[in-house]
């Protein structure tokens, strides 16, 4: 893959959200959806969210090279959310790139402050 097709994929990368997709996923990486939502903080959540949503592994390693994991994971909710699969919850997604940017900036200001006690 050149760079202008990671470019590209990063930029039109679209997760959709199918039963069989999803199930697919859970029986790849032996992982469960809901559980996976809990638990999404973890790099393999959010590698099984890029191929329940359609995505390959690749696309997520591009994804958060170029984008990051917080972008990442607001990515996830929300196609979680327009694919329908968390019913009537609505989810203000500016309110959670920011939350998320957020807890991001602190848990990096905790590894800093922790490696310049070392």
């Amino acid at each position: 893959m050149d760079n202008k097709d990671e470019k590209k994929n990063m930029d039109d990368l679209k997760l959709v959200y199918k039963a069989s997709s999803i199930a697919a996923a859970e029986r790849k990486y032996q992982m469960k959806f809901f559980d996976a939502i809990a638990n999404l903080g973890g790099i393999a959540e959010i590698v099984f969210f890029f191929v329940a949503g359609g995505a390959t592994e690749d696309d997520a390693d591009v994804f958060m090279q170029k984008k990051g994991i917080t972008e990442a994971m607001v990515v996830i909710m929300e196609a979680i959310s327009e694919s329908g699969f968390l019913g009537e919850v609505k989810i203000d997604m500016e309110e959670l790139r920011q939350e998320m940017k957020e807890a991001t900036k602190q848990a990096a200001s905790q590894i800093t402050g922790e490696a310049s006690k070392n």
